[in-house]
């Protein structure tokens, strides 16, 4: 059985139209699951990737060392968001 997985890099503007972009390609290739690599560290980024069917989100800072063990993880059903991610505090 093949498994598919599409690595996308995506260009939005603050991550308002990354949910609509990933909702587009998992309705037009639903059997693929898609990693993203991003340039935004932000945790909101990720979150807007992830709830529009991304199944991984990797910065792409991080790539080198993030990339093969995202795939895994999509492999093995599991999401991946890359470790590097900013931490936000409200305070």
């Amino acid at each position: 059985m093949w498994r598919v997985v599409g690595i996308a890099g995506l260009v939005f503007e603050p991550y308002g139209n990354a949910p609509g972009k990933g909702n587009f390609i998992n309705k037009s290739f639903s059997q693929i699951k898609f990693i993203v690599l991003s340039v935004h560290d932000e945790p909101v980024a990720a979150i807007d990737c992830l709830e529009a069917g991304s199944a991984a989100f990797v910065l792409k800072r991080r790539a080198v060392d993030d990339l093969i063990p995202a795939v895994e993880a999509v492999l093995r059903g599991e999401t991946y968001v890359s470790s590097g991610m900013q931490n936000h505090s409200t305070a």
